[in-house]
């Protein structure tokens, strides 16, 4: 099984790659996230254990949604 630590860098890290794929800085997202642009650099950069809660108003300030899904077998 997946280390769920491993799962939440993985899943940070999308993220920052879709906000940059959409040309916003992390000063904006950080401002519609209701935080501080330094806050969001280490959450990018793995350096807190972040709520289920903060990783939803990230995906939700660069226009996204999280999702629950079934793991593939092999990824189980």
């Amino acid at each position: 099984m997946v280390d769920a630590a491993l799962r939440t860098r993985r899943l940070l890290r999308e993220l920052a790659t879709r906000r940059q794929a959409l040309g916003l800085s992390q000063t904006i997202v950080a401002a519609r996230m209701g935080t501080s642009q330094s806050a969001l650099a280490r959450l990018e950069g793995g350096e807190t254990d972040p709520r289920i809660s903060t990783v939803e108003r990230y995906a939700l300030a660069i226009g996204h949604d999280l999702a629950l899904k079934k793991p593939r077998p092999d990824r189980a």
